[in-house]
């Protein structure tokens, strides 16, 4: 059994105000390229499929066509490509599911809103049967609400681990036969970038012993390709496909189109076919001088990083001439900001203000005060404490005579 895992298409999605539908197109006309090459079984879309619950109409004609090119795919069998689909945390999964009786027919199957019910479809190769099946994006209140009649068992469900492993429960899994699940979650351990949508305190994390069931299970929510390993050495295999395009500059790695392949054990083996964009994202570093002498004239949508500690006028304007596709421009000690490494654990109570802003201007400038830096620095802090000093006392009536 032969099948391609997608996720996290993002149709629709701008990134720094920046549309990203042509990029899309792009990049989903290579997938298609793949997928005829490849001739799979089947495709699964584990969610995400469009940016937001409201898709805009150009988003909603793209996917149309896609999925409409994937149904008109024949296999050497002479059957039709299936395709299945869920939705994802960014998704309207009433909107997405609009249709998907009616598309059924056409080897096109799309998750409906999670009402407890998960019924499998069945694929078949050489070996026999694989079971396929499609678990939405759910939190605990949709599990709850599921449950509401038991009580006592609606109480049990508090986090998204309970709220999965529990919605795997009420699917029965056939223990006898090859099975793939789409599921749509944070699995414990995965890497995050900057573009996906946090929680706060990590309460969106599910165990991956919750999907011990399934021989492959293909995954969306985390945008950087990735395969993680279950507990106990079992040949379960949980793997991200990540997104097919770079959507924040902490994406570094390059993306792909696993194919996955199930043996008549159940065994799975994954390949990744390599995507490349119409257009990279990447970073630009170096001083303003450095970077126009370089003379790169680059459509990739490009964040430059400036190290100069005083940056000339038009600066932006120059650098749009060599980037057209320019979406950020900082400066490094912005950028150390951004990243969190400015003082924090390292100081301590014993500091006074002056050691503490030393080490602040090290860590941003990568040097010392200078002495004219330092004495200048001595006298605003001593300043800032009278002034501080004079209006305490103002405060507490002692200037009021």
């Amino acid at each position: 059994m032969k099948l391609i895992h997608l996720a996290d298409l993002h149709i629709g999605k701008a990134v720094d105000r920046m549309k990203m539908l042509e990029d899309q197109k792009y990049i989903l006309a290579r997938i298609l390229d793949i997928i005829e090459d490849e001739l799979p079984d089947a495709v699964l879309i584990s969610g995400d499929v469009y940016d937001r619950g409201v898709p805009p109409s150009e988003a909603v004609t793209m996917l149309d066509e896609f999925v409409c090119r994937l149904s008109r795919i024949t296999l050497p069998g002479g059957e039709r490509l299936k395709t299945f689909i869920i939705s994802g945390n960014h998704d309207s999964p009433e909107r997405l599911a609009f249709g998907s009786s009616l598309m059924s027919g056409g080897g096109v199957y799309i998750s409906p809103v999670y009402n407890g019910s998960v019924e499998p479809i069945s694929l078949f190769d050489e070996f026999g049967e694989v079971l396929v099946y499609m678990l939405p994006f759910i939190k605990p209140a949709h599990v709850r609400e599921v449950l509401k009649e038991s009580h006592e068992e609606a109480e049990k469900i508090v986090t998204y681990t309970d709220a999965v492993a529990k919605a795997i429960e009420l699917m029965q899994p056939d223990k006898t036969k090859r099975k793939v699940l789409l599921s749509h979650q944070f699995v414990i351990g995965g890497d995050r970038s900057d573009s996906e949508t946090r929680s706060v305190g990590g309460l969106d994390e599910v165990d991956i012993s919750v999907y011990a069931p399934f021989n492959y299970v293909a995954l969306g929510h985390l945008h950087k390709p990735q395969t993680l390993t279950t507990r106990g050495g079992s040949r379960n295999v949980v793997c991200y496909s990540g997104t097919p395009l770079k959507y924040s500059f902490s994406e570094t790695t390059e993306k792909s189109v696993p194919v996955v392949t199930i043996d008549g054990g159940g065994s799975v083996s994954v390949r990744r076919r390599p995507l490349s964009p119409l257009r990279d994202m990447r970073t630009v570093e170096g001083t303003f001088e450095e970077i126009c002498e370089k003379s790169e004239h680059s459509d990739d949508y490009i964040r430059v990083v400036l190290h100069d500690e005083q940056l000339p006028p038009h600066v932006y304007h120059e650098l749009r001439s060599l980037y057209p596709n320019l979406l950020t421009t900082v400066t490094s000690s912005e950028r150390v900001s951004r990243e969190g490494r400015l003082i924090g654990s390292d100081i301590t109570a014993e500091q006074d203000e002056f050691e503490i802003f030393s080490q602040f201007f090290a860590l941003v400038n990568g040097r010392g005060l200078s002495d004219d830096e330092a004495a200048h620095m001595t006298k605003l802090i001593e300043r800032i404490q009278r002034d501080r000093l004079n209006g305490e006392r103002m405060v507490s009536g002692d200037a009021s005579d």
